[in-house]
């Protein structure tokens, strides 16, 4: 009994540090955070740089494959979304975006961790 009790512990305290339990930031939190330069990982184990500026364009420098991006961001609520021609096909993708312990993850319309930065 006490083996359940203790593993349902560890469970309650892992899911409550989870992302996915805690709640998203508002939208002028999450834009304050989205115009800072940051770097982190994206979930394809690329190494990244992210640069959103005032003026809705955006840079994201992949050291992995030494290549620059651009193209167009926007808040949708408190959803960060950007576009490129050279990402997702040209398809807009929009994150909501939750802090942890390391910096903030982006968080895809699918529930999964698409980006970290710090």
């Amino acid at each position: 009994m006490k083996k359940l009790v203790y593993g349902t512990v560890a469970l309650v305290v892992a899911l409550s540090q989870s992302p996915l339990m805690a709640e998203a930031l508002n939208q002028d939190t999450a834009k304050a955070v989205i115009l800072q330069t940051m770097e982190g990982n994206h979930h394809m184990g690329w190494k990244i740089k992210l640069e959103n500026k005032t003026d809705g364009t955006f840079s994201l420098t992949n050291y992995t494959q030494n290549r620059t991006l651009n193209g167009k961001w926007r808040m949708d609520g408190n959803k960060y979304c950007n576009k490129s021609n050279k990402m997702r096909r040209g398809r807009e993708g929009c994150f909501e975006v939750f802090e942890t312990n390391n910096g903030y993850d982006f968080i895809n319309t699918k529930g999964k961790v698409a980006f970290s930065l710090k």
